[in-house]
């Protein structure tokens, strides 16, 4: 909805409210200490910048979390650049990928602080906890059935995304006798070559600032606001592709290898902050 209708008139004026009035609430919910997020299905993208951000994120038998903007031509934004590096490797893999993980995944990642298979039949229980007063921590800890053990893609993600580079995944990738390697680098080539290798160096570049959310929004929205001013852009192209004509065959700008990084990290011509 929103992707498409930013996408509607390519460089459309006003994009930049949009985006700051988003990672202002990003950093506000970051600095609240009494969120409760329950990620009860589907959570992509923007919802992971409401709820991930949160004091106690809590995951479900139903949760399906994932961020798949490199496949329409953006970036794991929403403070991405925050909370993917925290996950080494696994961080690198659902950033440029777009993969969907599980609830009991989440927690064992540590996305989550709680794992409810069953919200539903807990909630009333929780919540009337809660308002009696006890510990947040505490309450939830005593719902929480932990995050599982390792699967096959832990294994993948340890030999093939422990980097920033690259080729370094793609040759990783390539020279795996892993069952899933091949099927994850042709997934990986279908998408925005530009999203891929500025989602690698916005990844880096958060490791480097401490994952400091703020810092990290500031410098998303930089990238953002290149990304909707850039002639040829693929976000425009992606949105076009997925989620106006719905053809799945976009063409993207850049070709592998030809990605020119810097021009998306160029401070914005729009400012941060708020003004008035």
């Amino acid at each position: 909805g929103a992707a498409a209708a930013a996408a509607s008139e390519p460089k459309v004026d006003g994009t930049d409210v949009f985006f700051r009035h988003e990672y202002h609430l990003n950093s506000a919910i970051s600095r609240y200490d009494k969120q409760l997020s329950i990620l009860d299905g589907i959570t992509m993208g923007g919802g992971c910048g409401l709820s991930l951000h949160s004091a106690f994120p809590v995951s479900t038998g139903r949760t399906s979390l994932a961020m798949p903007e490199t496949g329409i031509g953006l970036f794991p934004d929403v403070g991405g650049s925050a909370f993917l590096p925290r996950l080494g490797g696994w961080g690198t893999y659902l950033g440029v990928t777009g993969a969907r993980i599980d609830g009991e995944t989440c927690r064992r990642l540590g996305i989550t602080k709680c794992y409810v298979p069953d919200w539903e039949a807990e909630e009333d229980t929780v919540v009337s906890r809660l308002e009696g007063g006890e510990d947040a921590a505490e309450v939830l800890a005593d719902f929480d059935r932990g995050g599982g053990d390792r699967g096959p893609v832990d294994d993948l993600v340890d030999e093939c995304f422990g980097t920033y580079d690259f080729d370094g995944i793609v040759e990783s990738l390539a020279a795996s006798s892993h069952p899933l390697a091949s099927e994850t680098l042709e997934a990986l080539k279908t998408k925005s070559p530009a999203s891929v290798c500025v989602t690698l160096e916005q990844l880096r570049r958060g490791k480097d600032m401490g994952c400091d959310v703020d810092a990290c929004l500031k410098m998303e929205f930089d990238i953002c606001q290149n990304v909707m001013r850039l002639e040829g852009s693929d976000f425009y192209e992606g949105i076009r592709a997925l989620l106006v004509d719905k053809d799945n065959s976009p063409k993207w700008r850049d070709e592998w290898g030809k990605v020119d990084v810097e021009e998306y990290f160029r401070e914005a011509e729009v400012p941060w902050t708020r003004e008035g």
